[in-house]
C-alpha cells in the first residue's frame, strides 16, 4: 500500500497542521492548569470555611458557658440556677417530693479582700466552691449568685431532715 498523490500534502498545510496540533495541546494544557488551580482555591476556600465554622463552635460554647455559668467557681449562676429551680420545683410538684434550698453567706469576705487582694479572695471563692460541690449529691445544684453568695437546691429529699444534713455537712 502506498499514498497516492492526494495524500501528500503541500507545505501551507502542513504547517497549518500542525499549528492546529500544538494549539489544540496548548489550550488542553492551559485548561488542565486552570482546572487545578480552580480545584485548589475550591479545597482551600473548603477549608477555610471549616476552620472558621469550627471556631464559630468553639466561640458558641464558651458565650454559652459564660452565659450560664460563673467563670471565676465555674458554678451555675443565677439565671441558671433560676432556670434549674423552677423545673426543679415544677417536677416537686408532680412527684410529690420535699425540696430544699440552702442559702450561704461568706462572713467577712471584704476584709479578705481588702488586706490581702482580690487575687486571694477568689481562691477563697473557688476552695469554698469546691468543697461545696465535694459535699453534695450529683443532683444537687450549686450556684454563685453574687460575690460572696452560694445557693443550693436540694431536689428529691424524703425529708426536712435531708437538708440540715447538707447543711452540717457543708458547715
Amino acid at each position: 500500500i502506498r499514498p497516492g498523490p492526494a495524500y501528500h500534502a503541500t507545505e501551507a498545510e502542513n504547517w497549518f497542521a500542525w499549528v492546529t496540533v500544538i494549539t489544540g495541546l496548548v489550550s488542553v494544557t492551559l485548561l488542565g492548569a486552570f482546572l487545578l488551580i480552580i480545584s485548589g482555591h475550591t479545597r482551600r476556600t473548603q477549608h477555610l470555611v471549616e476552620q472558621r465554622t469550627q471556631e464559630l463552635a468553639q466561640s458558641n460554647t464558651h458565650l454559652e458557658q459564660l452565659a450560664h455559668f460563673d467563670p471565676l467557681t465555674g458554678l451555675a449562676n443565677r439565671p441558671q440556677w433560676m432556670v434549674q429551680a423552677h423545673a426543679t420545683l415544677e417536677a416537686t410538684r408532680h412527684d410529690g417530693s420535699a425540696l430544699g434550698v440552702v442559702f450561704l453567706d461568706l462572713d467577712h469576705f471584704k476584709n479578705i479582700n481588702d488586706s490581702l487582694g482580690h487575687s486571694q479572695g477568689d481562691l477563697l471563692l473557688k476552695t469554698v466552691a469546691d468543697r461545696m460541690r465535694n459535699c453534695l449529691r450529683p443532683r444537687d445544684v450549686l450556684a454563685r449568685m453574687s460575690g460572696d453568695e452560694f445557693v443550693i437546691l436540694l431536689p428529691r429529699l424524703k425529708s426536712r431532715a435531708g437538708a440540715e444534713v447538707a447543711a452540717h455537712k457543708i458547715l
